[in-house]
């Protein structure tokens, strides 16, 4: 909304319009790309590419026991967790069926487009 915003004043215009919006969003998007192509893939925590490289070697996806076994069992939830909220955008996760006591965890990776 700020660029928006930047756009309807350069316009020197007192509504943000449609195409102030489009700009914005087409210099967001500029700016993402660029990001991408300098840092690659890159969550920019060695932790969190860790279980992204995990999540991508796994197509079916990892349990959280299994993501635990990706760091040798030495992290915390909180710090799974954190890695987890590193790139929401890379990383999805949804509960899948009911064993006897609860329902399965499962996470994945996201591709980019």
């Amino acid at each position: 909304m700020r660029l928006s915003l930047i756009y309807t004043l350069l316009d020197l215009s007192n509504v943000i319009r449609a195409e102030h919006l489009a700009a914005a969003l087409a210099m967001w998007d500029y700016a993402e790309s660029s990001a991408r192509f300098i840092f690659g893939e890159s969550l920019g925590y060695p932790e969190a590419d860790r279980l992204l490289a995990a999540l991508r070697a796994a197509p079916e996806g990892l349990s959280r026991s299994e993501v635990s076994a990706v760091f040798g069992r030495h992290r915390s939830e909180s710090e799974i967790d954190s890695h987890f909220g590193a790139d929401r955008r890379r990383i999805s996760g949804a509960a899948l069926g009911r064993d006897s006591r609860r329902s399965r965890e499962v996470w994945s990776a996201k591709y980019a487009k």
